[in-house]
């Protein structure tokens, strides 16, 4: 089950406000440790190789948090000089050190706060056999008003629904690729990346595909105070 994980931890968590004490979100205290932390012993539990850090905004402090490995583990730090975008830092690392990759790479945000099985997805996006995987969570928005299902002025109403509750299936930052697959898709020297653009890559006709994964369990991004706040009531504090 070995594979390699890149994490995304550059992020300056400024939405959250007074809520980060002046720490970088990857710090954030959580269930006696810190949000990066939690992330790092999910990634361990499931039999990751190695762990490369992607990092911004306060690098030396994640550096003197984390060390050189994580129980065991050893951890590679990137620093950018300049903003690359998600999947532009994701390029650097693995074009630096081809030849030495896992066959596959998991690559997640490190603010995902969420009940992660590992092993698990990793078994799912290699039994599926598409070159990606994008690991969803299910939101649910109660809309403040009725609705009513029409084809516009003057034609019939077909329904109407007092305040309905949508669910949407949305990317909870957390991607598995084929390691081969992904260092195709990234154009060296290409300059700044997002990962938007890099997955629409997978779905060009003839590129390697794209499946979906669910989340099972509860899933929070802490970028905002008051969801930073749910997950501390969820998994804890120091």
């Amino acid at each position: 089950m070995t594979f390699r994980a890149v994490i995304m931890a550059g992020g300056r968590g400024a939405r959250l406000g007074d809520a980060a004490a002046g720490l970088p979100k990857a710090l954030l205290p959580l269930g006696g440790g810190h949000v990066l932390g939690r992330l790092l012993d999910q990634l361990v539990d499931g039999g990751c190789a190695g762990i490369d850090l992607c990092l911004g905004f306060q690098a030396d402090r994640i550096i003197d948090a984390i060390g050189q490995d994580w129980r065991g583990i050893p951890v590679i730090y990137w620093c950018e000089d300049a903003p690359l975008g998600t999947a532009g830092a994701l390029r650097e690392v693995l074009r630096a050190r081809q030849g030495t990759w896992p066959s596959d790479t998991l690559v997640a945000n490190c603010d995902i706060v969420a009940d992660l099985d590992i092993a698990n997805l990793l078994s799912r996006h290699r039994h599926h056999g598409q070159g990606a995987s994008v690991v969803t969570a299910t939101l649910v928005q109660n809309l403040r008003f009725g609705t009513v299902d029409c084809d516009g002025d003057g034609q019939p109403v077909t329904a109407l629904r007092e305040k309905p509750q949508t669910r949407h299936r949305i990317i909870a930052g957390l991607y598995l690729f084929r390691t081969a697959d992904l260092l195709f898709a990234l154009t060296p020297g290409e300059g700044r990346l997002e990962m938007p653009n890099l997955l629409a890559r997978f779905l060009v006709p003839g590129a390697a595909g794209i499946v979906n994964l669910d989340l099972l369990g509860d899933w929070i991004d802490v970028g905002l105070p008051e969801d930073y706040a749910r997950a501390r009531d969820r998994f804890g504090t120091c």
